[in-house]
Parts: C-alpha cells; structure tokens; sequence
C-alpha cells in the first residue's frame, strides 16, 4: 500500500493580486505635487503643469483630493485620473527628536479614488524637513516638504 501525501490531494489555488502602482513625488508646488517616478520608471519630462501629480486641493483648487498617473494599472496603456478621494490625514510624526535637521512624515489614507470606471485605495507619504525661517521674533521653525512616495491599489 503506498502512502500518499495530503499536499498531493489539495489543488493549487492561486491568488489572484488586485493591480497597483506606486510613486514618489517632488517637492510641493502652488496647487500640485509633481510625480517624478511611477512603478520605478522616471515620468519623462513635460511641459510645466501637464504631467502627473498628486494634487491634494484637486487639479484647479475645487478642494477634492485628486491624483493624476500616467499608467493605470488596472487598465494597461491607459493613463489614471482619479477624482473625489476621501482623504484621512494623519498627524504629522517627528523622527527621532536628536536628528539635526528634524525631519517629520505624515501619511494620508485614500479611499474611493475614482475615474468613472474603477475605485482605487492607497495612501501617500509626505516627508518634510525642519528650516528656521525669518519672523517677528527673529528665527522660527516650520517644516518644509521635501517630497514623498506613494500606493495605490484597485480596490476588488
């Protein structure tokens, strides 16, 4: 009699991934943050305000959270416009207090990310940076973005 293993019996299931993307982001600007990078691939340059961004006001300041990509991928070939996210701001996280400069992060959750047709999730990540600016008392701290980075995930 032989002995069959129960591994043998049991198919194989595979799981399937929900598509996503991820990106890194440059410094803040008047409305948009510019996405330098998607899925590890440089965004090719572009004329100034036509290329991907996050833009946490929405495009044209309408005050929704709006994100612009140019590879969706859920959809290959096609770009990503996602309008109307519901964004969770987080607190803004010093590290370590002893570092000089002060460096903080703060991460935001997305949900309901939409372009008509899909719904994305996800969360962006701000870094920032401590400067002493100028004010009435002489020198003060305020935190500077230095860029961040960025998920999002076809929500099934």
């Amino acid at each position: 009699m032989k002995a069959w293993s129960l591994l043998a019996l049991i198919p194989a299931v595979a799981i399937a991934q929900q598509p996503s993307t991820s990106f890194t982001l440059g410094a803040v600007t008047a409305n948009c943050i510019p996405v330098l990078s998607q899925d590890g691939a440089a965004t090719p340059p572009l004329p100034p305000g036509s290329g991907p961004a996050v833009c946490p006001g929405g495009f044209f300041g309408n005050g929704d959270y709006e994100i612009y990509l140019l590879n969706d991928p859920g959809q290959s070939g096609q770009q990503l416009t996602l309008y109307g996210c519901q964004a969770n701001w987080g607190p803004l996280v010093p590290a370590n207090p002893k570092t000089n400069p002060q460096t903080a992060t703060e991460t935001i959750t997305l949900t309901g990310c939409s372009n008509g047709s899909e719904v994305y999730a996800g969360s962006v990540v701000y870094n920032y940076v401590q400067k002493m600016v100028r004010c009435r008392l002489g020198s003060c701290p305020t935190w500077v973005s230095t860029g961040g980075s960025g998920t999002l995930t076809l929500a099934q």
